[in-house]
C-alpha cells in the first residue's frame, strides 16, 4: 500500500480489475475491453487540462473529442 506514499510529484494509482476474480479476468483478456479501458484513462488525464466550458459530460469523450477540444488534432 506504500506505492504511492513516496512519490514527489502528482500521481494516481488505478486498479482496473484483479486477475483473481473470474469476471475481471476474462474482461481483461478481451482485446477490445483493455482498448475501452485505456481510452477512458487517457480521457480522465487529458480532460483534466480542459477548461470548464470545454469539459463535457462523463462518459462522452472519446481521445479525438479531447484533441479537438484542446487543439491538439
Amino acid at each position: 500500500m506504500g506505492l504511492l506514499r513516496r512519490t514527489v510529484m502528482p500521481a494516481i494509482r488505478l486498479d482496473v480489475g484483479h486477475l483473481s476474480h473470474q469476471g475481471d479476468a476474462r474482461r481483461l483478456a478481451d482485446p477490445a475491453f483493455r482498448d475501452t479501458l485505456a481510452e477512458a484513462i487517457v480521457v480522465a488525464v487529458q480532460r483534466t487540462y480542459l477548461e470548464e466550458h470545454d469539459d463535457a459530460a462523463t462518459g462522452t469523450l472519446r481521445v479525438a473529442d479531447v484533441l479537438a477540444r484542446s487543439g491538439l488534432s
